[in-house]
């Protein structure tokens, strides 16, 4: 086969792959798979809706259907402290709701280097108006497990 001009080829993302799509005269399709998802995850699943979302962490985008997948699986991760979990420097991190409130401060500190000011509250609590980017408030309820999404300000 020989190689195609740069201008015939086209990139789009769904599902676990990337796909290079290469127009020729005879319209043949070249397809070159590229995982992106943890192999700990297992398959993602076959059956889509037809909406296209973006994906946590720069995974990309694809259905609603991947995405609740991808998030049950970083949840997972989370509450196990996998060794392998996609990283979430940037927030916000959904994956934590339901997570032990010092465990999630200890995976937000990880995951940023040590760039983020963490801290745990109790939902309800006062606190600043002020919005800042290099911190991070942990809503817990009175069980120690975080109530809301954490995220910058």
């Amino acid at each position: 086969m020989t190689p195609l001009p740069a201008a015939q080829t086209r990139y789009h993302r769904d599902r676990s792959l990337l796909i290079s799509f290469c127009f020729t005269n005879k319209n043949a399709i070249l397809l070159l798979p590229m995982s992106t998802f943890p192999s700990h995850w297992g398959a993602p699943p076959m059956a889509m809706t037809r909406d296209l979302r973006p994906f946590p962490c720069g995974l990309g985008q694809g259905s609603g259907t991947t995405l609740n997948w991808i998030c049950k699986n970083m949840h997972e991760d989370a509450l196990n402290n996998h060794p392998d979990r996609v990283k979430n420097p940037d927030g916000p991190w959904d994956e934590l709701v339901g997570v032990p409130g010092i465990l999630a401060k200890q995976l937000i500190e990880a995951d940023s280097n040590g760039a983020l000011e963490v801290s745990v509250l109790d939902e309800g609590s006062m606190v600043t108006m002020d919005h800042r980017l290099d911190r991070v408030r942990i809503y817990v309820l009175s069980d120690e497990v975080v109530s809301r999404v954490p995220s910058k300000g």
